[in-house]
Parts: C-alpha cells; structure tokens; sequence
C-alpha cells in the first residue's frame, strides 16, 4: 500500500477452463457444460450452453491467446501464485477479477 492508500485494479479478467470445468461436473451433467468447437480461423466458437444450442450476434470465441491475451501476463490469468506474483510486481494491493463466460 503506497501512502495514498491501496492500489486497485478494478478491471481484471480470468480466462475460465471450460474443459476442465467439465471434467470435474458429475458425468450426469457434463452434457450441459459449454462446448466449443473449431471455427476454421484458428479459434474455437461456443456451439452449445447449457445443453442447447447457442448462437449470438456476439459469438464467444477462444484462441490460443485466450490464456494470456496481453503480452508478459503468462499464466496469471489461470494461476493464482501466478496472478499474485504479477500484482506484487506492479505494486498492487487489490484486485476485482472478472470472468469472461462464467459471468
């Protein structure tokens, strides 16, 4: 904390494993977790949630980059010692972390 007060970031964002999330859903209910699939562009588009078909005039897709979509920020969108070593590197105090599907 610097001698103003805490430094916040008011606008972090995790990048969600949605297959991993699946994976730890009972077997019964695995069939309604996200499901994405190729969309030919090299990143994957959301086909299914909650079991039924999505489609958006927004459609949400994943890339490669959707782990660490800014330069240097690594694994610290999926890791927490790994976000917490960045914040103690920037001098921040606190952070509001947002997610991105899971919202």
């Amino acid at each position: 904390m610097n001698a103003r007060g805490p430094v916040i970031d008011a606008d972090g964002h995790a990048a969600e494993d949605y297959e991993g999330f699946a994976a730890l859903l009972p077997p019964s209910l695995r069939e309604l977790a996200p499901r994405f699939e190729p969309d030919g562009r090299g990143a994957a588009r959301l086909v299914t949630l909650e079991g039924r078909p999505w489609e958006s005039m927004f459609p949400f897709t994943l890339s490669d980059s959707s782990r660490s979509r800014q330069d240097g920020i690594g694994d610290a969108a999926t890791s927490v010692p790994a976000r917490l070593e960045v914040l103690d590197a920037e001098g921040i105090d606190l952070s509001v972390i947002f997610p991105s599907l899971g919202l």
